[in-house]
């Protein structure tokens, strides 16, 4: 059996322990939207992921924010195009078009996420998972050094990893 397919599997098995840990991360983040990226020339695995770091990278330091993305990727077995999905949660409220105008490689579609819709259910059950990451914006009480790394006083309850 392919390795993706198993992931998948215990992950859909997960679902419910996925969809609470968002839950618990609203507390220290209240604004959540689910966001669905898609790219005009398809890249690969990696350079999709790199793409959508540097764009929650630019919003968190233009925005002012910190960004909790909790993001899964389409799996290469499917043969669909490559996009990414994700709960993406702040802790400042962004507005959509600004979220949507800083996407440049493509479409972008996003919504304020709705707990009850089943946007958890969507990005964890089907696509692959990966691990959750503070996005800082480096602004006070944050701060960052010379070299553009940032150090981030940002505290979160309880685990981050989904």
């Amino acid at each position: 059996m392919d390795m993706e397919r198993i992931i998948l599997k215990k992950q859909r098995l997960e679902l419910p322990r996925y969809r609470e840990r968002i839950r618990v991360l609203r507390s220290d983040f209240p604004f959540a939207w689910w966001v669905s990226l898609d790219w005009r020339k398809e890249p690969d695995v990696l350079t999709g992921i790199n793409h959508m770091a540097g764009w929650l990278i630019y919003l968190a330091r233009k925005q002012g924010a910190h960004l909790m993305p909790c993001m899964a990727y389409e799996p290469i077995f499917t043969g669909k195009r490559f996009s990414l999905h994700m709960v993406l949660l702040s802790d400042r409220r962004i507005n959509v078009r600004a979220l949507r105008a800083c996407w440049k490689h493509g479409y972008g579609h996003i919504k304020i996420y709705k707990h009850d819709l089943g946007g958890s259910e969507y990005t964890f059950g089907g696509h692959m998972a990966e691990p959750t990451r503070l996005f800082c914006s480096g602004k006070k009480p944050c701060k960052v050094n010379r070299k553009g790394k940032v150090f981030c006083t940002h505290e979160l309850s309880g685990e981050v990893m989904i």
